[in-house]
């Protein structure tokens, strides 16, 4: 895991905004970009644990616009495999009907039964 997925909002706010995830893909971006997809994802689903650095709705709606600007599957489908999804079942199930993929769609879902 690298350090960067653990991304702290600023001091005396307790939210992440859009700014800090796309900071955090300028670096990951810069450093180990065959890791952004992934990296993203990852981040967005710990942000979003519990609520507490991110509402679910507004991670997810993150993981859809970076997922389809990257041309693949695979950012939403991480963001799906986060605790922060399992913990938002209904939503994280009708997010998942965006994957492409039927065999990690499947996946997917099995996952948030």
């Amino acid at each position: 895991m690298l350090a960067s997925e653990n991304i702290n909002p600023v001091t005396g706010s307790n939210h992440l905004t859009r700014e800090d995830i796309d900071s955090l893909r300028e670096w990951v971006g810069a450093q180990a970009p065959d890791t952004l997809v992934v990296v993203t994802g990852k981040a967005l689903g710990e942000a979003a644990q519990g609520n507490r650095n991110m509402e679910f709705s507004a991670a997810a709606e993150l993981a859809v616009e970076y997922g389809t600007a990257s041309g693949t599957d695979e950012l939403l489908a991480t963001f799906l495999t986060s605790m922060a999804a399992s913990q938002n079942k209904p939503a994280a199930r009708a997010l998942a009907e965006r994957i492409s993929d039927d065999g990690r769609r499947a996946e997917i879902l099995t996952f948030l039964k």
